[in-house]
């Protein structure tokens, strides 16, 4: 893995808004229903038009979340989930009071499974940040599948973790009467989740649509693999038409007695570090890294304070080597969106080395 670092300052004092696109595997440039081989593919294809085209599917994540009271300072708190000594996730969250004063929160927490090694356990950590030195204070420390889901201490009180979910997100465009859709996942004949959508547009238009699916954990067993149906329901008769079949990844891990299990091979990266500051509204600020006009990898970060005031940033920008051509340049936007417009502005381009 490479890693490299770049110091930039970037200047804009704007209202902005955030959005950030998820990267997701393209299962086909236009979903049909499920095949074996490449010949009943274009078969099928040549037979049916499907309501359904350029369905992406991305990597599934595990959801927690955490509610309960926090006395700290001016309603700040921090939290990091860690497996062993990986960080797999981290970030902030307000309570609806400030300290001393003791006020509510619920802190939602998503974790990618490409983050996650082996079967080691999960650990959410939940913490403040000393004003004066930076130090972690206050800390306490959650076991993700402890079954004891109620803690209190001197800054945290009644905190309940809910069971956890597996979250699905699939996008892609229909073309479906007045854009309504319906979906099910299941495992085998077993429905485990079900429910409906709606594209921008209705047919014959083409619509976009982005469809978040949560399943608790314990709806799903073991070794099984789970699938996702797209599809209408006629109006006139009332059974379903235009079905899709999308394979769902699992992230069910199978048990080993052996010396090694769960052995992946990670795809190589290339690893990029910006840091700077930056006088944005809200702290919030977008970013792209492209190549040959082609975006590569995109997101959005936070600094440390909020505009007008100047806040610190350093961002992390990981982009899979796949996605790469070899001995073309980079280049990274540093930009803000315009809430009224939608329109990028503010933008800075920086040669990445």
């Amino acid at each position: 893995m490479n890693k490299k670092t770049i110091t930039v300052i970037a200047a804009s004092i704007l209202t902005c808004s955030v959005f950030a696109g998820a990267l997701g595997t393209t299962w086909a440039n236009q979903a049909t229903t499920p095949v074996t081989t490449q010949q009943e593919t274009k078969t099928n294809e040549a037979a049916k038009q499907t309501m359904f085209r350029n369905i992406k599917l991305a990597e599934p994540a595990l959801l927690y979340t955490l509610q309960g009271e926090a006395s700290v300072f001016e309603g700040t708190y921090q939290y990091a989930v860690k497996q062993g000594k990986h960080v797999l996730a981290k970030g902030f969250g307000s309570t609806s009071k400030g300290g001393p004063e003791w006020g509510t929160f619920a802190q939602t927490i998503k974790i990618p499974t490409s983050e996650l090694i082996g079967n080691e356990p999960l650990v959410l950590e939940m913490f403040e940040i000393n004003q004066e030195n930076g130090a972690i204070i206050n800390k306490l420390s959650i076991p993700l599948n402890s079954s004891d889901n109620e803690k209190n201490t001197n800054v945290f009180r009644n905190l309940k973790l809910a069971a956890p979910s597996v979250v699905y997100t699939v996008s892609g465009e229909a073309s479906v009467f007045e854009g309504t859709y319906q979906y099910a996942v299941k495992q085998g004949e077993q429905i485990v989740a079900k429910g409906f959508g709606t594209a921008s547009k209705g047919g014959p238009e083409w619509g976009q649509f982005s469809q978040e699916i949560v399943i608790p954990l314990s709806n799903l067993s073991k070794n099984k693999p789970s699938t996702l149906e797209l599809f209408e329901i006629d109006a006139e008769s009332g059974k379903q038409v235009n079905k899709v079949l999308v394979p769902l990844a699992s992230i069910m891990k199978e048990d080993s007695q052996q010396a090694f299990r769960d052995v992946k091979v990670a795809e190589s990266t290339v690893t990029y570090t910006v840091t700077g500051k930056a006088s944005v509204f809200e702290g919030t600020y977008q970013y792209a890294v492209k190549q040959n006009g082609k975006v590569v990898a995109e997101g959005f970060g936070t600094a440390s304070k909020g505009g007008p005031e100047w806040g610190t940033f350093t961002q992390k920008i990981t982009i899979p080597s796949s996605k790469l051509t070899k001995n073309q340049p980079l280049t990274v936007e540093l930009f803000e969106i315009d809430q009224e417009s939608g329109e990028m502005k503010n933008k800075m381009v920086l040669p990445l080395k």
